[in-house]
């Protein structure tokens, strides 16, 4: 995937109607996390009655989609723009999304200059993944949803957060895999 970030705060305010449900249940996850630190208050400093919040082990962490992105289906091509870059043709057959001009020759450049398929529009990323098939045919998605995996909405983690880097390239999974992956 090549993400290209253009989100302007005028953006980061309007929210579709599902995004908003996954906002409500990040905050309900959050209220969650807040009382299962309020749970974990113990008595540390003995006999003086001071108490002590326990923190959370990373596993208790509650996980919430941000940035979400439903992206329809584009075009499909034997092309993968990170593994096999300046190399149309050299990848096993892709279902792309996003960014409509992908291609084996796709750079950042090339990305600003197209149009997407995402909502949010501003989202100018490209996706993709390897095409589907049904004995020799080739299934063309239905419907998708980008989205990455944030620690929700606690204040602490929220003044961390930082935007993608213009440019970014993320590789998931093995190619050449031949049982299911975590």
């Amino acid at each position: 995937m090549l993400f290209r970030n253009r989100l302007s705060s005028e953006h980061r305010r309007q929210r579709s109607p599902r995004s908003w449900r996954y906002r409500i249940a990040g905050l309900a996850a959050a209220a969650l996390a807040l009382s299962l630190v309020q749970a974990n208050v113990g008595n540390a400093a003995g006999d003086r009655g001071a108490a002590e919040v326990v923190p959370r082990a990373a596993a208790d962490v509650v996980r919430v989609a941000e940035f979400l992105a439903e992206c329809p289906y584009t075009h499909r091509a034997p092309d993968d723009p990170i593994v096999f870059p300046g190399l149309p043709g050299a990848s096993h057959m892709h279902s792309f999304f996003g960014n409509d001009t992908t291609n084996g020759n796709s750079n950042l450049e090339s990305l600003e200059k197209g149009r997407t398929s995402c909502s949010p529009d501003t989202d100018l990323s490209s996706y993709w993944v390897p095409t589907l098939y049904d004995g020799d045919r080739e299934v063309e998605p239905t419907g998708t949803t980008f989205y990455y995996l944030g620690e929700g909405v606690r204040d602490d983690i929220i003044r961390q957060i930082k935007p993608f880097p213009r440019g970014l390239r993320i590789v998931a999974g093995n190619a050449k895999a031949t049982a299911p992956q975590e």
